[in-house]
């Protein structure tokens, strides 16, 4: 398993879940835009930020590296979403968004 998770990231699923989620679950597949992590998204929306521009600063002010600022991604349509992206001390791409509205 070395290598294979980043620190922060969605929880790994059997591929059969997936694909199910994929088709009940708006956005799900946004999932899999970083690698599966140790840590779930619940540590870093309830720990000491609340909004995708907060991960964003925290990450950056730990030393991360910006690849994308907080903005809207995806068309304007309903598959928008608002997000930022940037790696980790370790060089993985990571990914804060929201597919709620962003205010």
């Amino acid at each position: 398993m070395k290598f294979q998770l980043s620190w922060i990231g969605p929880r790994p699923e059997a591929e059969s879940l997936s694909s199910w989620y994929t088709g009940e679950i708006p956005f799900y597949r946004y999932r899999h835009v970083v690698r599966p992590g140790i840590s779930g998204w619940a540590q870093v929306n309830q720990g000491h930020v609340a909004s995708v521009d907060e991960v964003h600063a925290k990450a950056l002010e730990l030393g991360g590296t910006d690849e994308g600022a907080p903005g809207v991604r995806g068309d304007e349509g309903p598959q928008a979403f608002y997000g930022a992206y940037f790696r980790d001390l370790d060089g993985n791409k990571l990914a804060a968004f929201c597919i709620g509205p962003a205010a």
